[in-house]
């Protein structure tokens, strides 16, 4: 693996737009790159400018402080132009139904594992059924409820019928 000088670490840092740290007064120079996620990176460059590091070095600040690869560091040096990251994907929210609506299916005896597979217009058309029956009508369950069960049981990878 070939390995930069740290002039040549320099020079990236400079193509790639990250932002010398001049609070730092060290025997090193610092950079920080902010990413559009959010994200800051911290990098820093010794002042021996025409030394090499050795390959170990150099993949380890490939990956742990420049977040990128061989090719797109050399690819950057050669273009003059600044790498390109993968923006991260936000995480996806869970869907979850409102607290008020898993208490009171909770109440009327559907176990958490059964609400957890219903989405909110599911456990609102089950909780009108539940509260539509008369008093004393004994446990309630998904299974009762036949729009709901196929559907729910299909998502949890169930037979119709199975209980």
């Amino acid at each position: 693996m070939k390995t930069p000088t740290w002039d040549e670490v320099r020079e990236f840092l400079q193509h790639d737009r990250w932002t010398a740290d001049r609070k730092r007064s060290t025997d090193h120079d610092y950079f920080t790159k902010t990413l559009p996620d959010g994200e800051i990176l911290i990098t820093k460059v010794s002042r021996s400018t025409q030394k090499t590091m050795s390959p170990g070095r150099f993949k380890a600040i490939l990956s742990d402080q420049l977040r990128l690869g061989d090719a797109q560091f050399w690819e950057v040096l050669r273009t003059q132009t600044p790498a390109t990251r993968p923006a991260t994907a936000p995480e996806p929210e869970p869907a979850s139904l409102p607290l008020w609506l898993a208490r009171e299916l909770e109440r009327a005896g559907i176990t958490p594992r059964e609400i957890e597979r219903l989405d909110e217009s599911q456990a609102k058309a089950l909780l009108a059924e539940i509260r539509s029956r008369p008093p004393g009508a004994g446990p309630h369950r998904i299974s009762e409820h036949p729009s709901l069960y196929d559907e729910a049981s299909a998502a949890a990878g169930e037979k119709k019928g199975a209980r």
